[in-house]
């Protein structure tokens, strides 16, 4: 509606412009692309949308901040922005205020719980040595601070399914990678290990490499590729994790990032659009990542002003046709979309292109427009390569 609010509230349900929201940040679409998550981090909750009717309605959270896990109607968030549905339809928050991982499991148990998060103490990691960095540690011990985003995939295997997990730890400036391992029973685990695989616990900015350690500012996106250079797809358990992008948002900058996933080889983390510290939207180029892995031969000339999320467009075969297309949100400070293409399919290993997609203007009220953290496109047939665009 434009105006900060909580209708619904616990129960209940209001449809498109009746519905209120206040300050949501990410959003996520189920597996079956039929509902819309938000994580709506003042009012402290989790919400839902259904994309036919426009019907909004509240899945955990009460509009007052706590930590409690339990019935969907009695859990409690705390400020929470990230949201991602897993192929088996757990809802997975960023419960950025709690330093937590939560796991809703809204079609099957109707419980919430932790899933990772709890530990104190933060980050130190200044080092590419061996053991320098927290390892296996487990879940619900691991020192998140105010995350931000998660992302996950899911591979069932006979009895077992596992997640491939990747956490951007905003207030610790990296990012974690968890191995859990559960029954076919979601949420129900048999193990879960986490382990930093890069950033040094600090602010700043370092493309890591030999003896350095990659460093980030504020990193408030990730996502990973579903396919390879190749277009086949990228399957668990325990691939995608080494390859991923980063919205580097404090540096302005997007950035690839490879490492050796949990073996914690140390990790090299390269902008693919940005200069590191000045903020800017220049369109221009972009520097795709090579693979393998290698130190590009010229900088990103593009710009970005505090980049908040990332979307990936190649996540069903369909859409891949030998080249990716990505969008950029950039936030409160341009209220654009950028847009990153490949100057020729197939074009992976090379130079490409920024430009600006859209400016949030128009029908959407820019004071409404300005505070968007993020983005989806919503494909409508497997033929058409535009969308729609939801946003916050």
């Amino acid at each position: 509606s434009g105006t900060a609010g909580f209708n619904p509230g616990t129960s209940g349900s209001a449809v498109g412009v009746t519905a209120t929201f206040n300050q949501p940040h990410k959003i996520a679409v189920n597996p079956a692309g039929t509902y819309l998550y938000v994580a709506d981090t003042n009012n402290h909750a989790i919400r839902k949308i259904d994309l036919t009717s426009e019907a909004v309605t509240t899945v955990a959270g009460n509009g007052v901040s706590g930590a409690a896990n339990g019935a969907l109607g009695a859990a409690k968030f705390n400020s929470p922005k990230g949201v991602f549905v897993t192929t088996l339809g757990e809802i997975v928050v960023s419960d950025t205020g709690n330093n937590k991982i939560r796991l809703i499991n809204e079609v099957g148990s109707g419980i919430v719980s932790d899933f990772a998060g709890g530990g104190t103490g933060g980050v130190s990691c200044t080092s590419v040595n061996p053991g320098a960095c927290p390892s296996n540690v487990p879940c619900n011990s691991m020192p998140l601070s105010l995350t931000e985003d998660v992302i996950i995939s899911t591979t069932p295997l006979g009895s077992t399914h596992y997640y491939e997990t990747l956490i951007a730890d905003t207030g610790n400036h990296g990012v974690w990678a968890l191995r859990y391992e559960g029954s076919n029973t979601p949420g129900i685990a048999v193990s879960c290990l986490g382990s930093w695989i890069a950033g040094s616990g600090s602010a700043g900015y370092n493309v890591g490499g030999g003896t350095q350690v990659v460093e980030f500012n504020q990193p408030s996106a990730i996502d990973a590729f579903d396919y390879d250079f190749s277009g086949n797809p990228i399957v668990a358990p325990y691939t995608s994790i080494h390859n991923f992008f980063v919205v580097d948002r404090g540096n302005h900058v997007l950035r690839y990032t490879y490492t050796g996933g949990l073996t914690l080889t140390p990790a090299t983390s390269y902008p693919v659009v940005g200069s590191a510290g000045t903020p800017g939207s220049t369109d221009g180029t972009a520097i795709f990542p090579t693979n393998p892995p290698a130190a590009p031969a010229s900088t990103p000339t593009s710009q970005l002003n505090t980049p908040t999320d990332i979307f990936i467009r190649a996540t069903n075969s369909f859409e891949y046709s030998g080249s990716y297309s990505f969008l950029i949100l950039e936030s409160a400070a341009t209220s654009k979309i950028r847009q990153i293409t490949d100057n020729a399919p197939g074009n992976q290993n090379g130079i490409w292109n920024t430009n600006t997609l859209m400016t949030c203007s128009g029908p959407v009220p820019p004071s409404v427009c300005a505070s968007a953290d993020d983005i989806i496109l919503r494909l409508s047939a497997p033929t058409n390569a535009h969308g729609q665009k939801y946003d916050q």
